[in-house]
């Protein structure tokens, strides 16, 4: 079982989950369109900027409310909607529900009230979770739009949870270096806002957390674009890191990073198939997995969200 943090410990998850929320100057890009190094452009409801498409990403319920917010705001500025995205098929971990993530936040923008038409525009059938299907997606969508297909580099803003963005930049930008993504700094719910499992300490949010800051840090220009060394300074160490894994919070963590951390097979087995079945069970009395990770209940959570959406926006 992971062991419960005490109030220095999440303090400290706090500011590395801060570190990982993706902001100016943070990363530096090649721009394979114009041949140049670029910062990585990122942006708040303070600074809209225009762009041609909103990119919904990473199989979370949290940024649907992001999403609309930015919709709404950009409405309001440029009195029309850039064209709506959304990928993944499905998590590896099942943060959301049994539908693919593309499916269940485009069922959810439909329900807070935006246009069906407007929203299923850019749908396709998700054809993976990991990042090579993820951008193979990404590049579908482009290809089959009218408006961005034309353009030499499309603009697409990108939407995700809060602490995990910074990462997933560094891919993004690595792997599809003819777009411009634009990323969207985003904001931390608030502790008493926090419902769902994947955002709470008493649930699997250190472990997303952790998991995030140990894989901006591998493999760059492999797989990803290395931070800024400004950013460094921001970004936990390995020793920091492994403090928190030997406390248990593994679930985001796959074998190839625990090996990376220097530990054994034997020691990464044990560790993955523990916290598993403190997460979600294994369906006996013994091992029932923490509540919230139960199918029903996140489905209740994921529509409560919704309906609390749509009283906000549309009241």
């Amino acid at each position: 079982m992971a062991q419960e943090l005490n109030a220095f410990e999440k303090e400290e998850i706090l500011k590395i989950a801060k570190s990982g929320v993706c902001r100016q100057n943070d990363v530096l890009r090649y721009n394979s369109v114009s041949g140049r190094l670029e910062t990585v452009a990122t942006f708040d409801l303070n600074n809209l900027p225009r762009f041609d498409a909103l990119l919904v990403i990473g199989g979370y319920p949290r940024p649907i409310y992001h999403a609309t917010v930015v919709l709404q705001a950009y409405l309001k500025k440029y009195g029309e909607l850039p064209e709506f995205m959304t990928v993944g098929k499905h998590s590896i971990r099942g943060q959301i529900l049994s539908a693919s993530e593309a499916e269940m936040t485009e069922r959810a923008m439909i329900e807070i009230g935006f246009d069906r038409k407007y929203i299923m525009q850019n749908h396709l059938e998700p054809t993976g979770c990991e990042i090579n299907g993820i951008v193979d997606d990404i590049r579908a969508i482009v290809r089959r739009s009218i408006v961005m297909n034309r353009k030499d580099q499309p603009q697409i803003a990108v939407i995700s949870e809060y602490g995990t963005l910074l990462n997933l930049a560094q891919m993004l930008s690595f792997r599809i270096s003819d777009y411009e993504f634009l990323y969207y700094e985003t904001p931390q719910t608030p502790e008493e806002e926090r419902c769902f499992l994947y955002e709470r300490f008493d649930g699997c949010w250190v472990d997303i957390i952790i998991a995030a800051a140990f894989d901006s840090q591998r493999r760059w220009d492999l797989e990803r674009l290395a931070p800024s060394s400004s950013k460094m300074h921001e970004i936990p160490s390995f020793d920091t890191i492994r403090r928190y894994v030997d406390k248990g919070y593994v679930f985001y963590m796959s074998p190839s990073m625990l090996r990376d951390l220097g530990y054994s097979e034997e020691v990464i087995k044990g560790m993955l198939d523990a916290r598993r079945l403190e997460v979600v069970g294994d369906g006996s009395a013994d091992h029932p997995g923490m509540a919230d990770a139960k199918v029903g209940v996140r489905l209740e959570q994921f529509n409560s969200m919704i309906r609390n959406i749509r009283e906000c926006v549309y009241e």
